[in-house]
């Protein structure tokens, strides 16, 4: 669990060092709907080129309550996430359209046994696959990014005692939203 600890300082800086030599950089915020609409927050920083840029993010969110196991609820995640994403557009071009990539994420839950509303904290790093589209619609800053995922769970928690049940902490999430962004 000491990677765990140390890791938050890992996930701030390293997109910092990644990309302080890179020609033609720019820079932009996200934020995905997903914290949003489950009370939470999201938003990220990005910067890099035109065909590599890395992410750094900052959310919290509240998994929904159909997609939690049976006998518990309220599943708070807060997370640090750490990415580094590529496009399929030839060099030269805007970062946009198919991109993939691939991060490290950071979480920090709290789940809760229904009936005793008894809470257990528990954490993990996860592996987190990424695809998406990146659309500019007016031809300026703004886009929209919907995209799809799937999280790998590689260090943590499996099980989690909470109350008097075992709340069983999946190791593979799969993961889909939409982000809206702008580039600057």
């Amino acid at each position: 669990m000491t990677i765990l600890r140390t890791s938050r300082l890992h996930l701030i800086f390293l997109p910092l060092l990644a990309t302080a030599s890179t020609a033609h950089a720019n820079g932009g915020f996200e934020s995905d709907f997903i914290g949003w609409a489950t009370s939470g927050y999201h938003v990220s920083g990005w910067y890099g080129t035109e065909r590599v840029r890395v992410r750094t993010v900052k959310a919290l969110f509240y998994t929904p309550e159909l997609l939690v196991a049976d006998g518990f609820g309220q599943l708070r995640n807060e997370v640090w996430e750490f990415f580094v994403d590529v496009t399929v557009q030839p060099p030269g071009s805007r970062f946009e359209r198919l991109w993939y990539g691939v991060g490290l994420e950071l979480y920090e839950r709290r789940i809760l046994e229904d009936g005793t509303r008894e809470a257990t904290d528990y954490m993990s790093l996860e592996l987190a696959l990424r695809a998406g589209y990146i659309w500019h619609p007016f031809n300026a800053g703004f886009y929209i990014n919907p995209w799809v995922g799937l999280n790998v769970r590689v260090d943590g928690d499996s099980s989690v005692r909470v109350g008097d049940s075992t709340f069983a902490a999946p190791r593979l999430t799969p993961l889909a939203s939409l982000k809206v962004g702008w580039e600057l």
